[in-house]
């Protein structure tokens, strides 16, 4: 097991030969897109069970694991690994996965990739779709997949959301605006859901109660600890705070810090505050 995790490149090939063909590598190690400390991994797997089962005898146990039917999110010291199963959004399929998979191959460095038509349509839709954003650092990424490979960019817009909205998406390329289709992100959720609905109802509704039901239960009870750091002022809470989210800043785990004051019964009076500078005052 590597310390280094996916940061080694020798990992990185042991892991692939023992996967095969059933993983692939999202906007990675593109010279011009800078894979950052603070970047984490994006994987594509055809086989969940197999790509955990082989990653836990090489990468060893995360620090995390959060779970959701779209993705599968690993979070070690070296950074944060997400394995996405399916290219979807709340349910609803946005690419399919066998068109996907024909089109991965291994790259000269040994890396599995897929055409760059689907590695930049994820990157698109992934922000319009879940969150209503665009990253402009992924503007070289759509611009060449347009030039290169834009029929099969076009048939997958086509596919998801129609021909009306695939050629609205489609203007955008030729303007090199892409970033503008988040004006049009209401439509494509729409258009989404009833493509996906007419295409397969069984199939859409099974899969949007599993989202919800993972989304409704991590809600409830979050998979994410909680951490209590007590004592009196001056005994070093802060410092250690300071130190352990320094610790974790490679992983990308999210750190939400909330300040609790004691008290003996009932309501926090009137004008109780969050304590800003706990030194403030002398110790006591």
């Amino acid at each position: 097991m590597s310390g280094k995790g996916f940061r080694d490149p020798a990992v990185e090939l042991d892991w692939v030969s023992q996967l095969g063909g059933k993983i692939a590598f999202l906007r990675h190690k593109i010279p011009w897109l800078e894979h950052r400390e603070s970047s984490d991994w994006d994987l594509a797997v055809r086989d969940l069970e197999t790509t955990v089962r082989v990653t836990k005898a090489i990468l060893g146990d995360p620090l995390l694991t959060v779970s959701r039917v779209y993705v599968e999110q690993r979070y070690y010291l070296w950074g944060q690994v997400d394995f996405l199963p399916s290219f979807e959004w709340n349910g609803y399929i946005y690419l399919d996965s066998e068109r996907f998979w024909r089109s991965v191959r291994l790259g000269e460095d040994g890396l599995p990739r897929p055409c760059v038509a689907h590695d930049a349509l994820i990157a698109w839709l992934t922000g319009l779709l879940t969150g209503g954003t665009y990253k402009s650092r992924y503007d070289r990424l759509l611009q060449e997949a347009w030039t290169v490979d834009g029929r099969e960019l076009r048939d997958c817009l086509r596919w998801a959301f129609g021909d009306d909205l695939a050629a609205e998406m489609t203007f955008l390329l030729e303007r090199k605006n892409p970033g503008e289709a988040v004006v049009l992100v209401p439509e494509l959720r729409t258009a989404l859901k009833w493509r996906s609905v007419l295409r397969s109802p069984a199939e859409v509704l099974e899969r949007v109660v599993r989202h919800w039901s993972c989304e409704l239960s991590h809600h409830w009870k979050p998979p994410f600890p909680w951490l209590a750091f007590l004592g009196p002022d001056g005994v070093g809470k802060s410092t250690v705070i300071e130190a352990v989210e320094e610790f974790l800043k490679p992983s990308r785990l999210k750190i939400l810090l909330v300040h609790w004051r004691p008290k003996l019964a009932g309501q926090e009076p009137p004008d109780a505050e969050v304590v800003t500078d706990p030194h403030g005052r002398s110790a006591r």
